[in-house]
Formats: C-alpha cells, structure tokens, sequence
C-alpha cells in the first residue's frame, strides 16, 4: 500500500501500513513494535490468569497508573496523551511478585524500546 501522509489516514489505511510492516519486517522489529502495542493496554483482570494474590480492582489501576499510562505518553511521541488515564513518566514501575507475568515482559521490553527506566520493587 503506497501512503500519501499528506492525506488523512483512516483506521483501515493504518492497519494496512502496519499490515505490511509485519509482512515485511524483520521478526526484531515487528516484535518491538508488538511489545509496544500490547503494553498500551495494561494487565488483564486477573492478571493473565496467575492468581495473583491481591490482583484487585485498585491493585490493576496501580499497575497501570505506574506502567501503561507512562508508556501510553510515549508510544507515539506524545499524540495520545491528555485523556484521563494519562500521566507523564520517565520510568515504569515493575513489582517483584508481577515482574515476570505475560503483561510485565510487554511492558519492559516496551519500556527498553522507549528509553524508560525500569524501577523493580520488591528487590533488595
């Protein structure tokens, strides 16, 4: 697909761009850019399934607040910041008893792409 950036893009015209970025890309990049969307989300409810213990309502919003939120102003230099659950960071923040879950690896690897610090609590 030939894009002409001095036209407004719809939705579809976007998911063919990043169609053919993942066709013709290599599997390092099109994993980061994969890490970088799937970190825009934040952790399910209950996180993945793991049964974490204390995986709240509040405990989610935490996580978010201190990881998809920051990443969010990033992702796309700043263009979807402004909305309610948007704060500007410089690190994300990953707890020991989460940090190897299926969202915090997305969000790490994120956080590397997007020159974030990665503060781990928990640790000693």
């Amino acid at each position: 697909m030939i894009v002409d950036f001095d036209q407004r893009l719809t939705c579809d015209d976007m998911r063919h761009v990043l169609h053919d970025f993942f066709l013709n890309s290599s599997h390092t990049e099109t994993q980061k850019l994969w890490d970088v969307l799937t970190a825009l989300r934040g952790p399910d409810a209950p996180s993945e399934g793991s049964g974490v213990v204390g995986d709240t309502y509040d405990n989610r919003r935490k996580r978010k607040y201190e990881t998809t939120e920051i990443i969010r102003e990033r992702a796309f230099f700043g263009a979807m910041g402004g909305a309610a659950r948007y704060h500007k960071g410089y690190s994300i923040v990953l707890h020991k008893a989460t940090s190897g879950d299926h969202f915090s690896r997305h969000a790490a690897e994120a956080a590397i792409i997007l020159g974030l610090k990665i503060i781990i609590k928990g640790t000693k």
